[in-house]
């Protein structure tokens, strides 16, 4: 899986695709290095060709290591949260619809360029259902027409601002009529909101999510719950979000070189995220 900051930079929709390895969206948590906290080893993860480079040595902790909870969540009651947020509106059967945005784990080849930027959706969620419009595509090529069931089409569209990305809008009709618009900045903002807070070196908002698979036809549907993710929202730049493979953070902890190297994150058996240090 690739490692996409993706919440939510809708802005990216109208940049030009960045060089390999410059993309602010694009964080390679490589060079990862596993600690030992007090909890049960687990083994170590194999290497993904086009995932997080996981090491295959734990280092051992220093004698009479200590490390102070700074922060705990409960997974479960925050998964997929951040979908939900109240960049909503109502279709004329007066069904919600929220509007959040994010990335697909995968790519489909037949569908377009395996490139980061190509892989970010604005998700529509409503009845527990999620549907998805490929930001790239709408961008360059028009607009989505998603059908919620008993529903007339709703049209979503980007308008792109490429001198200021963040201002860029995305809007929702449905027969002619408006029923949401806002910017890529506002929208961003919305998802944070839905994030637990935590100070770190800074602010960040946490939100936790099932990745996201998208198909040849640029519909999008949950993986199994097993895959998974976490994302860190900066209170000061709320368009990146830094994301971490769930399956990266063992019971026996995990420290990021390239994010928050002071802390420590694990994953305990009862289901909770701790950050340590």
């Amino acid at each position: 899986m690739k490692i996409l900051i993706p919440l939510l930079s809708i802005a990216a929709f109208c940049a030009a695709p960045a060089a390999a390895g410059n993309d602010p969206l694009d964080l390679r948590l490589s060079d990862m290095k596993q600690i030992a906290v007090p909890a049960p080893a687990r083994p170590a993860l194999k290497n993904e060709e086009s995932g997080p480079m996981l090491i295959t040595k734990a280092v051992p902790a220093a004698p009479g290591f200590r490390a102070a909870v700074v922060a705990r969540f409960k997974l479960e009651s925050m998964r997929n949260e951040y979908l939900n947020t109240d960049a909503a509106f109502l279709t004329e059967k007066k069904t919600r619809v929220a509007v959040a945005g994010t990335s697909a784990a995968n790519c489909v080849p037949e569908a377009h360029d395996c490139d980061d930027t190509n892989s970010l959706y604005m998700i529509l969620s409503a009845g527990g259902k999620i549907y998805g419009a490929n930001a790239y595509k709408m961008a360059t090529a028009g607009e989505k027409t998603i059908t919620l069931p008993g529903e007339a089409p709703l049209t979503v569209s980007v308008s792109a601002n490429i001198f200021t990305p963040i201002r860029s809008t995305v809007k929702v009709t449905q027969n002619g009529k408006t029923l949401l618009k806002n910017t890529a900045e506002e929208l961003a903002k919305a998802v944070y909101n839905k994030g637990e807070k935590v100070s770190l070196s800074k602010t960040y908002a946490v939100i936790f999510g099932t990745n996201i698979l998208e198909d040849a036809s640029l519909n999008v549907h949950f993986a199994d719950k097993k895959q998974a993710f976490l994302g860190f929202m900066p209170s000061d730049d709320m368009t990146k979000s830094n994301k971490i493979p769930l399956e990266s953070i063992t019971e026996a902890g995990v420290s990021f070189p390239n994010f928050e190297s002071a802390y420590t994150f694990r994953k305990t058996a009862d289901g909770y995220l701790e950050i340590l240090r």
